[in-house]
């Protein structure tokens, strides 16, 4: 680490901080948008509900799962760059990733529950998820739901990555770093 003439640090300490703003940005604007996604789900939810007369349980559950999958899909986003994805044509990438994260949501929801319900002492045909009136095929069609869903996030994704990081936003948002910064790149 050096020293400016200023008296302020450079080199790594600068880096790692300007390389955590951006992984907080990133995990935020990430969050926001899983929680919009799942706060259409709970109104739908409520809609459906309120014609039958039926209370809904919850509407704090897409808060607290769009914080903890926001962090899942993160650290499942570091391995996007060794994915046969890569080389594909963009849209096979952006289906290809929103299925993957389907499946992986679907998963998590129901590693949650079933653990939730383990840790009340429940049996396991309880705590798991009867998504659609139960089995498989109620799974398979939150995972389309859920995998349409996170297309256009994924389409931001991986333009702006084809732009090259950052530019999407300029363009659509006149975001721009401040002359001399660079977007700091994350470690995919």
């Amino acid at each position: 680490m050096t020293r400016s003439k200023t008296g302020n640090k450079t080199g790594t300490h600068q880096n790692l901080k300007e390389l955590a703003k951006h992984e907080f940005i990133r995990f935020f604007v990430l969050f926001l948008y899983l929680w919009a996604m799942f706060l259409l789900f709970e109104l739908h939810q409520y809609v459906v509900l309120s014609t039958y007369h039926l209370p809904i349980e919850s509407w704090s559950i897409g808060f607290f799962n769009a914080l903890v999958l926001a962090k899942v899909m993160m650290i499942a986003d570091g391995v996007r760059s060794k994915t046969f994805l890569r080389n594909r044509p963009l849209f096979i990438a952006i289906l290809g990733r929103s299925i993957a994260f389907a499946i992986l949501f679907v998963a998590v929801d129901v590693l949650e529950k079933a653990l939730m319900g383990w840790l009340r002492g429940q049996p396991m045909a309880e705590s798991v998820p009867a998504y659609g009136g139960g089995g498989l095929a109620g799974k398979m069609v939150v995972g389309v739901i859920i995998a349409v869903s996170l297309i256009p996030y994924f389409a931001f994704r991986e333009i702006d990555i084809k732009l090259g990081e950052g530019r999407l936003s300029e363009i659509l948002f006149g975001v721009r770093a401040t002359p001399g910064e660079d977007i700091p790149s994350s470690p995919h």
